[in-house]
């Protein structure tokens, strides 16, 4: 995630995680199967390769400077921090759910959305641009659009559940 958009990575929430997280495993899939073929059925065999005095691959070494060893050990320093804080919890919905929001008129997407910008401002104590990608049908072979859920509207109603609880309350009864 460091090296999408700029500034602070932690000021961007991107829910395009989960679908990098997909295609990494992709491609981890790919790498594997490139790797088995080639390891066990090579178009050119190591015995070819001692007749033609071709000398097989060897490892390279890279060393790098002072500085860059020494921001890789800040960097993994600074994750290793933040994966000991990180914890996750799990919510059943007994009742609700995508079914009630489409009875209501609401977009299930866009109640995630707010969820993830209320979730952020209560941890953070701010609001965030969001990332969200849209895939266009006009297209042939398809297209991948940006559109940006948060507006105006949902920091307001993010500020009013999170900062403001007790005049939401006022108002529902």
């Amino acid at each position: 995630m460091c090296g999408l958009g700029w500034g602070q990575a932690c000021r961007y929430w991107n829910t395009e995680n989960f679908t990098y997280c997909r295609q990494l495993f992709s491609v981890s899939a790919w790498i594997n199967e490139i790797f088995k073929d080639t390891t066990e059925q090579p178009l050119v065999h190591r015995a070819l390769l001692i007749l033609l005095w071709i000398q097989p691959p060897c490892l390279v070494a890279v060393q790098t400077g002072q500085r860059a060893g020494g921001w890789h050990q800040k960097s993994q320093g600074e994750l290793r921090f933040s994966r000991v804080k990180l914890t996750i919890d799990a919510m059943e919905f007994k009742k609700g759910g995508k079914e009630q929001l489409k009875k209501s008129k609401l977009s299930p997407d866009a109640i995630s959305q707010l969820a993830f910008q209320m979730g952020f401002l209560r941890q953070y104590g701010e609001t965030v641009a969001t990332y969200e990608s849209c895939s266009t049908a006009a297209f042939k072979h398809g297209r991948t659009e940006t559109i940006r859920p948060a507006t105006i509207h949902t920091k307001r109603c993010s500020h009013a559940f999170v900062c403001q609880p007790d005049s939401i309350a006022e108002h529902a009864q």
